[in-house]
């Protein structure tokens, strides 16, 4: 259920497969993992125009507000587990390993 004072004419969270989606370079070349483990958050790509920040609901707005004004797409912000954002985090920064 939405919060009270929501918005009834804003658009709802995307729905997006965190196991499947593809994580934004550009958030990846901006932030280290060490920031966003520390605070919570990773970003996808949703299409050539948009990325979806998927924060934790205890993720500061302020680091997601200074963030998102450094990113080259437009941001939406949706709220998952802690255990989906740390999932998502890690996968997006894991290095190959050489063969």
């Amino acid at each position: 259920m939405p919060p009270a004072d929501a918005d009834p004419n804003s658009p709802p969270d995307p729905v997006v497969d965190l196991e499947a989606a593809i994580p934004s370079r550009d958030f990846l070349g901006l932030v280290t993992f060490e920031f966003a483990w520390r605070h919570r958050f990773c970003a996808v790509t949703v299409d050539d125009a948009h990325d979806l920040i998927v924060a934790t609901e205890d993720t500061p707005p302020s680091v997601i507000a200074r963030i998102c004004e450094r990113l080259p797409r437009e941001c939406q912000l949706t709220h998952a587990s802690d255990e989906a954002v740390c999932r998502l985090i890690a996968r997006a920064y894991e290095k190959p390993r050489p063969t």
